[in-house]
């Protein structure tokens, strides 16, 4: 009895000796790396090897968007999933639509748009500015005996100071579609982060049409991301139309989960 009792005396004790504060399995006293992340992978004088966080990180995102302008509605729905490792980003993305004319229900139709493909790459000049180059492959999906592939090439600027931020861009656009012209596309926004969960932007985009006889398409959007938790989020997305080319009011929503 003697002996048990010593065994649960002397087990405490020694517990109680070993600390390991920042838990990557090498005691304090050895540790010459204190509060390493438990994400990390150490040696045995408790320094970084490797982080076990990976650096590839995937979005997946499912939305839809309703449009009216005059007599005319359009539904589309989308999905999107975007790939990012380090200062490299792509996207893929494609939507359905259907468009139903009151004044002529024979010209209901429905149908994929295009699919498009962006390829991004970002880098930081200044400590608040970060610029962003991408290139764009619209793939054919619309049936349509004139749609050919397009290209895109584009750059993005962004500065922010504290919660706010200031954002342009221009791009380009090569059109292979049959009696087509390349178009020329920017925009201006900003943007304010209220909290580490809500962010929101108000964009003025314009984008010039494919055939020359057509007016540019200008648009003011208000664009809203919450952040559920650490995977899941949403957006909420107002656009008003304000050249005579462009829908009147759109609406759209996406749920995204991020991993």
């Amino acid at each position: 009895m003697s002996r048990v009792l010593l065994i649960f005396l002397i087990v405490p004790m020694v517990l109680f000796a070993y600390v390991d504060s920042d838990m990557d399995g090498v005691e304090d006293k050895d540790d010459l790396c204190p509060n390493t992340l438990i994400t990390d992978l150490v040696d045995l004088k408790g320094c970084t090897i490797k982080s076990l966080i990976s650096p590839h990180h995937f979005t997946l995102l499912a939305g839809t968007s309703y449009a009216e302008d005059d007599n005319v509605s359009y539904l589309f729905s989308t999905l999107e999933l975007d790939y990012y490792y380090k200062k490299i980003s792509m996207k893929l993305s494609s939507s359905y639509y259907n468009v139903d004319d009151e004044a002529t229900l024979s010209s209901n139709s429905d149908g994929l748009n295009d699919t498009t493909l962006n390829f991004f790459y970002r880098f930081d000049p200044l400590e608040n500015l970060s610029l962003s180059v991408g290139t764009a492959v619209y793939i054919p999906t619309y049936d349509s005996s004139s749609n050919k592939t397009d290209y895109a090439v584009s750059i993005d600027g962004r500065y922010h100071i504290d919660k706010l931020s200031l954002s342009t861009g221009v791009g380009y656009k090569i059109v292979g579609d049959t009696n087509a012209s390349n178009i020329l596309f920017y925009h201006l926004s900003t943007g304010y982060s209220f909290n580490n969960n809500l962010y929101s932007s108000l964009s003025y985009s314009v984008s010039e049409s494919i055939y020359d006889e057509v007016d540019n398409f200008e648009t003011l959007s208000l664009y809203n991301y919450y952040s559920i938790n650490k995977n899941w989020f949403g957006t909420l997305s107002l656009t008003k139309g304000i050249s005579s080319e462009s829908l009147d009011n759109t609406i759209g929503v996406k749920v995204g989960y991020y991993w």
